[in-house]
């Protein structure tokens, strides 16, 4: 998916589009954090450990008529 529309229209800057599907008439975008901009919330240290993630899905607007919705793997 063009960088422009995800940044634009879903709000998403620092993440990938790394997959477009759909899913009972809603779309689905599968999008990750690239390893380079990944840090640490608090104190922006980009030397972090990384022990495991796991999947979210998180709502956003609609495109069209379909339902969107954005998975990401969320690191702990």
């Amino acid at each position: 998916m063009n960088t422009n529309i995800m940044q634009n229209a879903l709000g998403v800057f620092q993440q990938d589009c790394q997959k477009l599907r759909y899913e009972d008439n809603n779309l689905v975008l599968e999008i990750q954090t690239p390893k380079e901009k990944l840090c640490c919330p608090v104190c922006g240290s980009h030397n972090i450990n990384r022990n495991g993630s796991h999947i979210r899905r998180f709502v956003s607007v609609p495109i069209g008529l379909s339902k969107t919705y954005l998975d990401m793997r969320v690191h702990r």
